[in-house]
């Protein structure tokens, strides 16, 4: 990831009281059996180019081969211009309506915005910002 990505996190709900050490083994085992997208109101990958335009996201957890799946479809549109980035999504959109697999309907949400305009990161800067459902 630090390869090809800037990983950051932002907390948004700052007042929540986490602390190191707070989940055990057991349940980070368990979130490895989520479904694709689970937790979409508080997690959300977004990939971005350096002048902070959004060309793709992807909202709530993912099992680690769909997540590098859409990262690498991010990455193919980093360097498009938005004409391009929204024919992208467009034709996307088309394939996830055939394949109807876990977290779909989010990914549908995503294309459906990132199809019809340009979104940049101030755009995420207010909770559930950006993404029309």
């Amino acid at each position: 990831m630090n390869d090809r990505f800037v990983c950051v996190w932002k907390n948004i709900r700052p007042n929540l009281p986490m602390q190191d050490g707070m989940y055990t083994k057991e349940y980070t085992e368990q979130l490895k059996n989520l479904a694709n997208g689970t937790a979409d109101t508080n997690i959300a990958t977004l990939v971005t180019t350096v002048d902070e335009r959004v060309v793709h996201v992807i909202p709530g957890f993912w099992r680690s081969a769909d997540y590098v799946k859409e990262l690498e479809f991010g990455l193919t549109l980093a360097g498009q211009r938005d004409g391009s980035v929204m024919s992208a999504h467009e034709s996307r959109s088309a394939d996830v309506m055939k394949q109807q697999s876990e977290g779909a309907a989010l990914l549908l949400a995503v294309h459906k915005t990132l199809k019809t305009q340009s979104l940049t990161l101030a755009d995420f800067r207010g909770q559930n910002a950006g993404l029309n459902r």
